[in-house]
């Protein structure tokens, strides 16, 4: 035969208990603090808003795809973090070798 619970018929009989109500009040509190610690995805989400991700392909040689995989590993980061730090610090080098940095001109799109 199943064992049955009469719990919750007691509980609405005597009322909350002291520790059901301090569950309560916790809830309800965790649900109307805001959060201040900022994690880890706000973080993403706040850098995409200003600076989307793009999705790009690039031939490289496998050796250097190996090394960047190994130091990603070693680094405890993704591998679109390291490629994308590689490359900000190679353009900031850059930026200061040539002083002034003027962007390619856009292509106005044909419409038919």
């Amino acid at each position: 035969m199943a064992k049955k619970n009469f719990s919750s018929g007691f509980d609405k009989l005597l009322g909350n208990t002291p520790e059901q109500k301090n569950k309560e009040e916790k809830n309800i509190n965790e649900k109307e603090a805001p959060k201040k610690s900022k994690t880890k995805e706000s973080i993403i989400e706040h850098q995409e808003e200003v600076d989307p991700e793009v999705r790009a392909t690039y031939i490289i040689k496998q050796s250097t795809v190996n090394k960047l995989k190994d130091i990603a590993y070693w680094e405890r980061a993704m591998l679109k973090e390291i490629i994308q730090e590689a490359l900000e610090e190679y353009v900031e080098a850059w930026e200061k070798e040539n002083e002034e940095f003027r962007a390619k001109k856009k292509r106005k799109s044909k419409r038919r």
